[in-house]
């Protein structure tokens, strides 16, 4: 493979003001203000709107020009490839000059051993064997979603039709993929990972609305 530039935002949702937000709620288009309000937590409408408003900052200028693939996932014709995800208090955004998909997920306490089914044996093994297995679970999760949205396919692609376990490049479906984990988050207990077509170098920043 060879290496393309990978640029990583993320932002939190206690950082960024609600004046803010409600300005980027003005820009969308109507499809997207309904995503936006059939959300039923605040704290969702909120990264939602981060999330538009990282597109806007670091993507491209005007977001009524968000379009979506057939399977949902957003993007903008003539711009970089992106890719957004959210979990608990941040909202994360990767950019590249080639498809990407990025996962981000709080640590929280789950039934590891019952999801893991849906991995490999493999994956599976690598849990069970680690003496911290929930931190192991959510390393393979989130570099399983990345490649996933990646993809763009989302979970029209079976977990368990691949294996992260111990390689960072794989091919699925006759295509090249690496897998980056992120760890710059791992003291507030947050596990990212973040997948594309190319060995990238990564650029990670950190957005406060300003």
């Amino acid at each position: 493979m060879s290496t393309a530039d990978l640029h990583i935002v993320y932002a939190s949702i206690r950082e960024i003001s609600g004046d803010k937000l409600q300005a980027v709620f003005e820009k969308l288009t109507e499809e997207e203000q309904r995503k936006c309000s059939a959300y039923h937590r605040e704290s969702d409408r909120q990264a939602f709107l981060i999330g538009r408003l990282l597109i806007e900052r670091f993507v491209y200028s005007d977001l009524q020009a968000i379009s979506y693939s057939v399977y949902g996932k957003p993007f903008i014709p003539g711009a970089p490839f992106f890719n957004l995800s959210h979990s608990g208090d941040y909202v994360v955004l990767a950019i590249s000059e080639n498809e990407v998909g990025v996962d981000i997920e709080f640590m929280g306490e789950v039934a590891y051993d019952e999801l893991s089914k849906f991995f490999t044996p493999a994956e599976q093994e690598l849990i069970r064997s680690s003496v911290h297995p929930r931190y192991e679970f959510y390393r393979i999760w989130t570099a399983k979603e990345a490649l996933l949205k990646c993809t763009g396919k989302g979970l029209g692609l079976p977990l368990d039709s691949f294996c992260v376990a111990a390689n960072t490049e794989l091919r699925v479906e006759n295509q090249n993929y690496c897998v980056q984990q992120l760890e710059i988050l791992l003291p507030e207990n947050y596990q990212m990972a973040v997948c594309s077509s190319e060995n990238a170098t990564l650029r990670i920043e950190r957005y406060n609305g300003f």
